[in-house]
């Protein structure tokens, strides 16, 4: 925790209010301190942990089990020159440490309720806006994870798929002001039957595909037509192989269904200002059914000044 106060305040704030609450997540508290009751955990001199800290605790539904379970996140906000192998393992160590301590103290369980705390996540966001994708991915395969008798999963996300998770929050909230009641995130269960929530859990965020359905009413001369929209948000390389991955996804997934009135929507996430030309030549070259749509990379804001 040992951050600036007003950066963690401002920090928590964006994460907790304007980014995760319209993946459907519950936020159950935040700037926690809990007591470290393992004698194996240590602070940086190797002297006994005391306490360990809980920037966010959230809970969300988890469509496959239908039960309720909670995420512990970390949040560093720190310069892109920090973001190195012994600083990752350091951090992932930590967290995981406070996973273990969360799961057997009342300062914890008290917000849980009937949900089982069993997922942290670690986000870097680089404050000085140095973050490259390649050094990222370099540093990230050279991290080790040490093993734990704790049954949990562990997920980082770094600057980049934070600024998606932003595009893609941003989007969600776009559909959902056109006054729509029955949005939901399509989930396919294990009887091959779909189910739909308003909630996008932990390792679909991670995932390159999210897929969301609703109804919508469209007038045409004078006659009014519910529509299905199937929204597919794709976070995959923008090229013409992935468009044939997600024509042959739509057809094995049958997503078009038998509506004759279904139209389907592939939200793309451009990292070039080549990627936003090819979608739009796309929908040059579709029909109406399709309809490709670049979310706002805010990197590409700055440099294309517009896009």
């Amino acid at each position: 925790m040992g951050e600036d106060n007003k950066k963690i305040g401002d920090k928590l704030e964006k994460f907790g209010d304007s980014l995760f609450k319209i993946f459907g997540w519950e936020l159950l508290a935040q700037n926690l301190e809990i007591e470290c009751n393992n004698k194996n955990h240590k602070n940086p001199k190797n002297g006994d942990k005391q306490t360990h800290g809980i920037d966010l605790l959230f809970k969300y539904i988890n469509p496959f089990n239908n039960q309720y379970e909670a995420v512990i996140i970390e949040c560093k906000n720190r310069k892109w020159n920090e973001f190195i192998p012994s600083n990752l393992n350091k951090w992932t160590n930590e967290l995981l440490n406070t996973l273990e301590c969360s799961v057997c103290t009342d300062t914890v369980n008290n917000y849980l309720s009937e949900s089982t705390l069993k997922t942290g996540i670690l986000l870097f966001n680089s404050s000085d806006n140095e973050y490259t994708k390649e050094r990222a991915e370099q540093n990230i395969a050279q991290m080790s994870v040490p093993r734990r008798k704790l049954s949990t999963m562990l997920l980082l996300a770094d600057t980049f798929l934070i600024e998606k998770w932003y595009a893609l929050a941003n989007t969600l909230k776009q559909i959902k002001n056109e006054k729509i009641d029955d949005f939901g995130i399509v989930y396919p269960s294990i009887d091959s039957k779909w189910a739909k929530v308003d909630c996008i859990i932990p390792e679909l965020l991670f995932s390159d595909y999210i897929i969301s359905q609703y109804s919508q009413d469209i007038k045409t001369n004078n006659i009014t037509i519910t529509s299905e929209i199937k929204s597919i948000f794709s976070f995959d390389k923008v090229s013409q192989d992935a468009v044939i991955y997600l024509k042959s996804m739509i057809e094995t997934m049958q997503l078009a269904s038998h509506n004759k009135d279904l139209k389907i929507n592939i939200y793309w996430y451009p990292e070039s200002s080549h990627d936003i030309e090819f979608i739009k030549n796309l929908n040059n070259n579709t029909d109406d059914d399709f309809k490709y749509i670049p979310m706002v990379n805010p990197r590409i804001a700055v440099v294309d000044n517009g896009f």
